[in-house]
């Protein structure tokens, strides 16, 4: 599968397993090689229509009767919540026209924003920091701001993380040298 960059996407979760900071950071340090300018590189995508493929004309009208896509995106979204009411959400991502491809291109232009937005907010901290940030925050249900403003917050939530990480590869060794015996 290929990102809306074009670059091959491959789940660094292959087996199950859970992802390193090392091999979070390595996924990190590709992505900011790709943000020196995110805009540049995604010149004529759109966002809008590619989040609701199926309203295509619809996005249209509404952009020449002047509303922003602010305001269409908003209205878009009560119109998802209303047919998450009545409907799957495969049926509903089927009906406003929505691809695998289209719903990752979708999370990737987020991603990039997310990022840009808390370089933007964060100069003193670099790329990896940031990165480390906003996957921690995935994991621990944490705002990447709080994890960001407070160094020591962002220590202990890393060193947490790497604790898990030994239990688990501790685990992992045990119950191979325990099949390697049977």
């Amino acid at each position: 599968m290929q990102d809306f960059y074009g670059n091959n996407t491959q789940n660094i979760n292959n087996n199950n397993n859970a992802p390193s900071i090392e091999q979070l950071q390595l996924q990190g340090l590709e992505l900011t090689r790709r943000l020196d300018d995110p805009f540049d590189s995604i010149n004529g995508f759109d966002w809008l229509i590619n989040r609701y493929p199926a309203l295509n004309n619809r996005i249209s009208k509404a952009r020449t009767a002047g509303f922003s896509d602010e305001e269409i995106n908003s209205a878009m979204q009560n119109m998802e919540r209303r047919l998450n009411f009545f409907g799957k959400p495969n049926e509903v991502n089927q009906a406003l026209g929505r691809t695998e491809q289209s719903m990752s291109d979708d999370a990737a232009f987020l991603y990039v924003n997310q990022f840009q937005a808390f370089r933007d907010a964060f100069p003193d901290k670099n790329d990896d920091e940031i990165f480390n940030a906003i996957e921690l925050s995935k994991l621990e249900g944490v705002n990447p701001g709080a994890l960001l403003q407070s160094k020591e917050l962002y220590n202990a939530f890393l060193r947490g993380q790497k604790e898990r990480e030994s239990i688990y590869e501790s685990a992992i060794r045990g119950l191979t040298t325990a099949n390697e015996k049977l």
